[in-house]
């Protein structure tokens, strides 16, 4: 998730609530959102000049029964052809759901095979050509910069060492993300938390004129060690995908100041940037954490790990977020109201006030 966008770019928010649970359902405890268990945050994000939160809270997705009303059209699929991308919506949370029973019997390899086959089920899915483990070629002074942050990182959150040493691939993932210059700029580990507490990470993204940064707030003291590795480590590696977006996210800002975007066109297009990057954490959680899980035998969570919401993102936005009151309408529509130049001074003032 985001935040701060007008004067140094965009930071994003990961956050919600430590509910576990394999449905994909909507709704709110302790001031998260329920999306299928997943740790996110509910709460509408305060809009300001400067900030910018970018949050996929999913409270606002309409329950099942309303799934049979008119959504506004955002794309031109037709209903013909929506029909099989729907059945293969509905095999993946199958799929999904059987890979949760296996992790409950920690059948890690079943688990595995379960998810890999849901994934390759919509060749849209950023998960089907991602292999997390392409690490590239990064030189031995950034690979130092990075291990340093995860060493860093690992001190000030001890629960997420819990389980892991600085060589488990796990650990060198991170590192070789940390390592990386995005946008310009290097990448560092804050010990500070998020700019909003409510939230329990969030990234600021890097330029070539300020660096960026990943902040993962501590879980609560007497959380069991496993369900805060589980959770912690899923939202570090969430952020760690979504900073990659760092330009994309700054080329619509600029669309939004310039005014050569409207704000349908934004909010889809901020929103389908944060679904790519849960879709590769997915298939980071298949291809590198599941292995580590097995190794230590723990007892993991898929829909932590962005495995509760399938399907293509713009379907998903026309069916299952179409109150403009809520996520993400209510996230990314006040930012873009407060600097596009199609919205008039008085419009602005009541936005303001609004907030």
């Amino acid at each position: 998730m985001l935040v701060g966008l007008v004067a140094i770019g965009v930071v994003t928010l990961r956050g919600g609530s430590q509910q576990v649970s394999h449905q994909t359902t909507r709704g709110n405890s302790d001031g998260g959102a329920v999306r299928g268990g997943s740790y996110r945050a509910n709460q509408e994000a305060q809009h300001d000049s400067t900030i910018h939160y970018s949050a996929r809270d999913e409270s606002s997705r309409l329950p099942a029964a309303d799934h049979r009303q008119a959504a506004p059209a955002l794309t031109s699929d037709t209903p013909e052809h929506r029909g099989p991308a729907k059945r293969d919506q509905s095999a993946q949370e199958a799929l999904r759901d059987q890979a949760t029973d296996a992790l409950r019997r920690r059948d890690y390899n079943q688990a595995e095979m379960l998810l890999r086959k849901a994934i390759s089920l919509d060749a849209r899915d950023a998960g089907v050509a991602y292999n997390p483990l392409n690490f590239g070629n990064p030189d031995d002074e950034a690979i130092e910069h990075g291990r340093t942050q995860v060493a860093r990182m690992l001190a000030d959150r001890p629960q997420m060492a819990a389980f892991a040493q600085p060589s488990d691939r796990l650990c060198e993932w991170a590192a070789h993300q940390f390592a990386k210059r995005i946008n310009g700029g290097k990448l560092y580990w804050s010990h500070l938390g998020t700019a909003d507490r409510q939230y329990p990470a969030d990234h600021v993204p890097p330029s070539a004129q300020c660096p960026g940064m990943i902040r993962v707030n501590p879980i609560e003291t007497g959380t069991e060690d496993g369900v805060a590795f589980d959770r912690l480590w899923a939202c570090a590696v969430f952020e760690l995908h979504n900073i990659r977006g760092a330009k994309e996210f700054e080329r619509l800002r600029d669309r939004a100041v310039d005014g050569s975007i409207n704000e349908e066109e934004y909010v889809k297009s901020m929103f389908c940037l944060e679904c790519r990057a849960g879709q590769q954490t997915r298939k980071f959680y298949v291809d590198v954490f599941l292995p580590h899980a097995q190794k230590h035998q723990l007892l993991t969570d898929p829909n932590e790990w962005e495995c509760d919401e399938w399907g293509d993102p713009e379907a998903l936005l026309a069916n299952d977020y179409r109150d403009r009151h809520s996520y993400p309408w209510s996230y990314y529509g006040p930012w873009f109201r407060a600097v596009s130049p199609r919205t008039t001074t008085f419009e602005k003032l009541l936005n303001f006030l609004s907030r």
